[in-house]
């Protein structure tokens, strides 16, 4: 784990202990990515929390905050090059396990990458990393209340824009959407914006993408699309890969 990764998972952790009184949720889990075994710099997709995740805390237990950060380095690294359990889960028919193929995230994911490398294989997940916003929220479900996105908001920043570099992606592709959300981890300065060139370049205006940019420094393509969930999944795929056809098209042009 780099340093200065796990220096900044630390305050994290240690953060979320010192403002427990802050937020409402007692029960919290802690999120670290993931990339497949066969990452190949192409694509990091971002979320917006885990829904649910393994490293539990009892916000008013002392010793789970310990435990973590004791234990942060190891976990961290054991997730590296793990993204088996999204193919073991697809289709997972067992009463009360999770079923990636339920799941609008995950589908949506899929289909950008079978597209992506022109194979209907759901094995394509491999080639692609994965990651978050927000670090903590509840341990069972959902995202964080306003107040907890609030106590970790600089600090998750942070951690996203390191991973970011650590993982050197081509594409970052948030299916977040941006007010509220990606909206509070991008720093517009940094970019050059090819949303409305791109908006005028589509016979009909997207429907689901809300940013496309390239980041003037490491030149990397990141796309802001709406969430997922309870839309129309195959015209929100398709914005999206003429999005990165778009803005691959620009780099190639300056």
């Amino acid at each position: 784990m780099n340093p200065s990764l796990k220096k900044l998972y630390i305050d994290l952790i240690n953060c979320i202990s010192n403002n427990r009184n802050n937020f409402r949720e007692s029960d919290l889990c802690l999120f670290t990515p993931a990339k497949g075994r066969e990452y190949d710099g192409e694509i990091l997709f971002v979320g917006r929390s885990p829904n649910g995740w393994d490293y539990k805390i009892k916000k008013e237990n002392d010793e789970d905050y310990k435990r973590l950060i004791d234990d942060i380095s190891p976990k961290y690294d054991e997730r590296v090059n793990n993204l088996n359990w999204v193919e073991e889960a697809w289709g997972r028919k067992e009463k009360g396990m999770y079923n990636t193929k339920k799941s609008a995230f995950w589908r949506v994911i899929i289909k950008i990458t079978k597209s992506f490398y022109q194979r209907e294989d759901i094995k394509m997940v491999h080639k692609v990393s994965w990651n978050n916003l927000y670090k903590v929220s509840h341990a069972e479900r959902g995202n964080p209340s306003s107040k907890l996105a609030k106590v970790q908001l600089d600090l998750c920043i942070s951690i996203l824009n390191l991973e970011i570099e650590d993982c050197n992606p081509k594409h970052v592709i948030f299916l977040t959407g941006m007010n509220g959300w990606a909206g509070n981890f991008l720093k517009m300065e940094e970019f050059i914006n090819l949303t409305d060139e791109f908006i005028k370049a589509q016979a009909d205006k997207p429907k689901f993408l809300e940013f496309i940019g390239v980041n003037k420094n490491s030149k990397r393509v990141y796309i802001v699309s709406q969430h997922p969930q309870k839309k129309p999944e195959e015209p929100q795929v398709k914005e999206i890969l003429e999005g990165l056809k778009f803005a691959t098209e620009y780099l190639k042009n300056h």
